[in-house]
């Protein structure tokens, strides 16, 4: 994807962002795609018709630089799996049907940051970066994705849809960890989307070979979420 209004957009920027929401918004893109050992701050200042020593001035470092698009892109997800649910038709079982969806697409979309967000210890200078500057950031997003997923299951266990709208890093905590039962599946649900979104972005090295395993991916898929729809039941 290249540089413009349609992924300015998708970052909720302006048509004409500052420099610095260009770099940021293309590195999430960038890193998406090609991952955190093949991106080029270099490669990017060419793309954005600017010199490296803009991109290190904004950001210091590439480690920093890296850091601060983790937050956006982790942000911007979290933001577009919301956006598809509250899309969905106003019915309990197809809005939780939304964010396993779409938490699969975007994960899959993205790919890229897999070694960042999902394996910290492979970028071990980012994620220290991450630790040091912007981990209650990154804890807020977390929670926030949590709590909506909680609500979805609850819904979707008492048949109705809660019209609630939840404030980045003011969550009623007591109120969303009252249910063990609710939480177990919450658990089980985000635990099995992440491996599928690991799995499927990463073409699993040692079974992407086999075939008959690889022929499997959309009958499996479908057949997964039907089976975390039925644990958000209580079914399962």
């Amino acid at each position: 994807m290249k540089p413009g209004p349609k992924v300015w957009s998708a970052f909720g920027l302006p048509p004409a962002p500052g420099v610095r929401d260009q770099i940021l918004a293309m590195t999430v893109v960038r890193v998406g795609h090609l991952g955190p050992t093949n991106f080029s701050a270099k490669d990017l200042a060419a793309e954005l018709g600017i010199t490296p020593a803009t991109i290190n001035y904004h950001f210091n470092s590439r480690e920093e630089l890296l850091a601060e698009a983790a937050v956006l892109g982790y942000a911007n997800y979290v933001d577009t799996v919301w956006q598809e649910v509250q899309a969905a038709k106003r019915d309990p079982e197809k809005r939780l049907r939304a964010w396993l969806e779409t938490s699969i697409d975007v994960q899959v979309a993205i790919h890229g940051w897999g070694p960042i967000l999902n394996y910290p210890a492979a970028a071990l200078d980012v994620t220290e970066v991450l630790e040091k500057h912007h981990r209650a950031t990154m804890t807020d997003h977390s929670e926030l994705h949590l709590a909506r997923l909680i609500t979805l299951v609850s819904d979707v266990r008492r048949g109705a849809v809660s019209d609630v709208e939840f404030e980045l890093g003011k969550l009623p905590r007591a109120r969303l960890l009252k249910s063990p039962k609710v939480l177990t599946a919450v658990a089980s649900i985000g635990w099995s989307v992440l491996g599928f979104a690991v799995w499927r972005s990463g073409r699993h090295l040692p079974s992407r070979s086999v075939k008959e395993a690889m022929s499997l991916e959309g009958k499996a898929r479908r057949e997964h979420i039907d089976l975390m729809v039925r644990i958000a039941r209580g079914e399962v």
